[in-house]
């Protein structure tokens, strides 16, 4: 294996420990921040990029939604209000 790509978008939370895993000679290839790049390219090019963060923010998960919330919290310092499964 020279390359391994992360297909899911918590794989990136974990990816110090898979480079560790896997070795340094394995490339990783994280599709969560290339995924993210090519949005913000796109909301650049019809200027709908906000360098503000405004609005009400709603979380829809597919696995425990308490569980997402502890982690949220914690991941972004913040109170995550609408999580839903």
């Amino acid at each position: 294996i020279d390359t391994t790509l992360l297909g899911c978008t918590h794989y990136p939370l974990l990816s110090p420990l898979i480079q560790q895993e896997l070795g340094a000679n394995v490339q990783l290839v994280d599709s969560a921040s290339t995924c993210a790049e090519q949005v913000k390219v796109i909301l650049e090019q019809h200027q709908l990029l906000s360098p503000i963060l405004q609005g009400e923010h709603q979380y829809f998960v597919s696995d425990d939604p308490e569980k997402f919330r502890s982690l949220g919290e914690r991941l972004f310092g913040n109170s995550l209000k609408s999580v839903e499964l």
